[in-house]
C-alpha cells in the first residue's frame, strides 16, 4: 500500500484510482475516475465522519497560583523554588491542551466548510487527521487490464 498521494495536491485524475479507508472494522474501498468523483469521496467522508470533528472541548487554563504572572515558561523561573517542577508540568500541560483545544476549533470551521460543499477543506481536514485511529486512508492506483495489455506487449517486444 502507498500514501504518497497528498489529497490537498490532486488537481487531476488521470486513471481510475482508490481511496482505501482505514475503517475500525476493516478497509472500506472507494472507486474514483475524476478529480469529482475523489471530492465526493472526500465529503462524504468528512460527512461520515463529523461528530468527530466536532467534539467541544473546554479552552484550557491554568491552575490557580500558577496562572499568577506566568505567561511564558520562562516567567516560571521567577517562582519560588518549591513551586516550579510543579508550574514547569502544569505549564506543559497547558500547552498540550491548548494545541488541542485550538486543533479542535480549526476542525469544526473545516468540517463546516465541507458539510457546505468545501471539498478542499474535507481533503485538508482527512489529510491532516491521516494519523488519528480509524481515520487513516491509502490512494492506490491499480493497474487496469489496457495497461497490463500495453506491458505485455513490452515484454513481447523485448523478447
Amino acid at each position: 500500500m502507498n500514501n504518497d498521494y497528498d489529497l490537498t495536491k490532486i488537481e487531476e485524475v488521470k486513471r481510475t484510482g482508490l481511496l482505501i479507508a482505514k475503517e475500525k472494522h476493516g478497509d472500506v474501498y472507494y472507486v474514483f475516475s475524476n478529480l469529482e468523483e475523489l471530492n465526493e469521496i472526500c465529503l462524504y467522508l468528512v460527512a461520515s465522519r463529523y461528530k468527530w470533528y466536532t467534539v467541544d472541548v473546554d479552552e484550557p487554563v491554568l491552575p490557580d497560583g500558577i496562572s499568577d504572572g506566568i505567561s511564558d515558561e520562562k516567567d516560571i523561573d521567577k517562582l519560588p523554588e518549591w513551586m516550579r517542577e510543579a508550574a514547569r508540568i502544569a505549564f506543559k500541560n497547558y500547552k498540550y491542551d491548548l494545541r488541542h483545544y485550538n486543533n479542535s476549533k480549526a476542525y469544526k470551521i473545516l468540517a463546516e466548510k465541507a458539510k457546505n460543499g468545501d471539498a478542499s477543506a474535507a481533503k485538508y481536514l482527512l489529510e491532516y487527521r491521516l494519523d488519528h485511529e480509524y481515520e487513516g486512508f491509502e490512494i492506490e492506483y491499480p493497474l487496469t487490464i489496457s495497461e497490463l495489455k500495453k506491458r505485455k506487449e513490452k515484454i513481447n517486444d523485448e523478447q
